[in-house]
């Protein structure tokens, strides 16, 4: 009986750490597609290349864009939770929740 409480614990303890992750997800989205729509998507395009005759040529899709720069975002993020600076005798890393 014992094991059953304790596996229902863990499972729990996954659901809830699942879920804190898909919120985590959709607030990263929501805060770059806000971002994305108040810039001038020009000014950070660096998909798009320009050809002497033909002109400027975006080479991949706006949605493909979005999905590699919120992907960044998620590593860089992950990054930063990984790193432990020690200075001066003070210990500082980073902590994401919601």
């Amino acid at each position: 009986m014992e094991e059953l409480q304790n596996e229902n614990n863990r499972l729990k303890k996954q659901l809830r750490l699942l879920r804190k992750k898909k919120n985590l997800n959709l607030n990263i989205d929501n805060i770059f597609d806000e971002w994305y729509s108040s810039y001038k998507r020009e000014e950070f395009n660096i998909f798009s290349i320009e050809l002497p005759i033909i002109g400027k040529i975006d080479l991949l899709p706006e949605t493909i864009e979005k999905h590699i720069y919120k992907n960044m975002i998620r590593i860089s993020l992950f990054m930063l939770s990984k790193i432990n600076i020690d200075m001066m005798g003070l210990n500082i890393n980073f902590t994401l929740t919601n």
